[in-house]
């Protein structure tokens, strides 16, 4: 997608968001089989962004399932993912699909879910990674593997027979015909109690949440499962190192889980290799607006300008710090620009394009930018624009909060390495009443 678009997100919100509240729907349609999978090590997967599929949202939030369904051929595959209607989210997320067979071709054992770890963190930082098992793989799922589930953001089982789902950790959970034991152990983990028919949560995080029950087919049982679990979180590690520097296999407790905002709440504008009025140059940014803004009074509204860690997706910082949520319950516009002009690995001096490839708005260019923002959005209170970042994205905050003390009234800096403290000093000045 090129230039500056409007993306209207009710038209996703199909697949965004989540439906009913317990209880099984209708039966579904039966699916065609996925035939974009491709076999690898004796799996088969598919990956949205390799076929060249274009991000609306954040990586962050793009879904990588995990499919444990027995030994089957590439036939096989191809079914079973279309019996689980995933391809809607995966393309509308940008996400993947790896079907896992046994290593040894024949039944999954206790290396199967050591292999699983290895292939999850191969494919990098986990951030939505969702963990189904069907029939054979279920009882796999709710068994071996249940101790390794500390970092799945949700799990979908259908059928089973003995699983108990031993030294499980908390994780979200649609269970369908399980086993009772794993049932309760998985409501126990999750710390949850009834809040509706088949529906348990926990009281102070409801994310944490388990939903049995007995659809009457596989493709009904994973719409629910969608609509009910799926939908509601991702989970990643931000508790000692920030989630992008943390390898599955080397952080093993229990990830916290975050809500993935509800975009049909927005009017979100999506801008790459756009002209900004004043400046020479293409640049990349996003807009947040609540739907319900629109026609706020002339400057009643407060802006937030998130920045983004070194390397980032642009839009991470915003869609993965809870600003947005804060938007509808607060009414905030938020706004992310790629602000870095290039990027450098760590450990080199080499300097990279950014992660859109395009100028930065850093430094006056945001400055600039933010006054087309104004014009565009008059709603905004102008003395009330705030500035925050993550990582690098943090460092640059604390600097543009001093160097353009008069855009922004206040800074919020997170997990800053303090990269900029001689431009940030340089800036910094002092009077006295």
């Amino acid at each position: 997608m090129a230039g500056l678009g409007f993306v209207s997100v009710a038209a996703l919100a199909a697949c965004a968001q989540g439906g009913s509240e317990g209880g099984a729907s209708t039966p579904a349609a039966a699916a065609e089989p996925f035939d974009k999978l491709l076999e690898v090590d004796g799996n088969f997967a598919y990956n949205a962004l390799d076929d060249g599929v274009e991000y609306h949202f954040s990586n962050v939030l793009s879904p990588a399932y995990y499919v444990f369904g027995g030994a089957l051929d590439a036939d096989g595959a191809a079914e079973l993912v279309g019996q689980l209607g995933l391809a809607q989210s995966i393309e509308t997320y940008v996400g993947s699909v790896v079907v896992v067979n046994p290593a040894d071709g024949k039944a999954y054992t206790a290396a199967d879910a050591d292999k699983f770890v290895e292939l999850a963190a191969a494919a990098g930082p986990a951030n939505n990674v969702k963990v189904i098992g069907v029939d054979e793989g279920a009882d796999f799922v709710l068994g071996d593997l249940a101790p390794k589930l500390y970092f799945a953001a949700g799990v979908f089982t259908y059928g089973g027979t003995e699983a108990d789902a031993a030294g499980v950790p908390f994780v979200p959970a649609y269970l369908c015909n399980a086993p009772q034991a794993a049932v309760d152990a998985i409501i126990a983990a999750n710390g949850a109690a009834e809040v509706g028919e088949g529906v348990y949560e926990n009281a102070d995080d409801p994310l944490k949440r388990v939903v049995v029950a007995s659809d009457a087919d596989l493709p009904t049982a994973a719409a629910n499962a969608w609509d009910q679990v799926f939908s509601k979180n991702y989970r990643q590690h931000n508790e000692i190192t920030e989630f992008y520097m943390a390898g599955v296999a080397d952080f093993t407790d229990p990830y916290p889980l975050y809500s993935i905002p509800d975009f049909t709440q927005f009017d979100y504008v999506e801008n790459y290799n756009a002209a900004v009025d004043g400046l020479e140059g293409e640049y990349t940014w996003f807009e947040y607006v609540p739907t319900r803004l629109a026609d706020a009074a002339e400057g009643s509204v407060p802006c937030i300008v998130t920045l983004h860690g070194n390397l980032n997706d642009t839009r991470v910082q915003a869609e993965s710090s809870g600003w947005l949520e804060l938007a509808c319950t607060e009414d905030l516009i938020v706004l992310a620009p790629e602000w870095q002009d290039v990027v450098y690995e760590s450990g080199s001096d080499e300097p990279q394009p950014n992660f859109f490839g395009c100028d930065g708005l850093q430094n006056d260019r945001i400055v600039t930018w933010l006054d087309t923002m104004f014009a565009k959005y008059p709603q905004i209170d102008t003395h009330r624009v705030y500035v925050t970042g993550l990582s690098a994205g943090s460092s640059a905050s604390e600097l543009y909060g001093v160097k353009y003390a008069d855009t922004f009234a206040a800074v919020g800096g997170v997990s800053g390495p303090g990269i900029d403290k001689e431009p940030t000093s340089a800036a910094t000045t002092t009077s006295s009443a």
